[in-house]
């Protein structure tokens, strides 16, 4: 008898010390959740999604990307100068004056890739210029040289694109095709809670 005693301690001494949680079911879309422990409940357990758990680090705004809950920052680091052999350039001709831009070569092309924080997904696109050259959105992958189009518009006109949910692989490919002489001066992609 005594070590059957000694053996039901040791379980609830176990069980004090250790929590153990079993089917948790119906995670439905949101996959991004945490546990969290809120002491001032008597230790209650409780689940928090993944931009809450941003929002409680102190991370929604210029943290992990450069953006806040609502939009990441189009940089000109952004781009990418297309395969044409000469670079994507910040123009500083008018510098005297603090007028800075990105340009690209004659007619090459510029793409921006823009990653999508986890528990979001990206609704428009923005892009700032002079002379509304053509721009295309598509979602590529990081194991894939394959995008599919989420849409197409121009330079100072917001474009809504088809919403792209973050996952593990993707990230937004953007198209600039500025012709001689067009400005690229910077973006944003806006962005929502899934």
């Amino acid at each position: 008898m005594k070590w059957i005693g000694q053996h039901i301690w040791g379980l609830v001494t176990r069980f004090r010390n250790t929590v153990h949680l079993e089917d948790l079911s119906n995670a439905g879309g949101d996959t991004n959740k945490f546990l969290v422990v809120k002491d001032t409940e008597y230790n209650k357990v409780y689940f928090r999604t993944g931009p809450e758990m941003v929002s409680d680090i102190g991370a929604s705004n210029e943290k992990g990307w450069h953006g806040s809950t609502t939009t990441i920052k189009i940089l000109h680091s952004d781009f990418s100068a297309d395969d044409g052999g000469r670079p994507v350039m910040i123009d500083d001709v008018d510098e005297a004056n603090e007028n800075f831009f990105l340009e690209t070569h004659g007619t090459f092309k510029a793409y921006a890739t823009i990653a999508i924080p986890t528990g979001y997904k990206a609704t428009h696109v923005m892009v700032y210029g002079t002379n509304t050259p053509a721009i295309e959105v598509w979602e590529h992958q990081i194991n894939s040289k394959t995008g599919v189009s989420k849409g197409t518009g121009n330079v100072d006109t917001e474009i809504n694109i088809t919403d792209v949910n973050s996952t593990l692989t993707n990230y937004l490919l953007i198209q600039v095709a500025q012709a001689s002489g067009d400005e690229i001066h910077g973006g944003y992609v806006t962005i929502t809670t899934i």
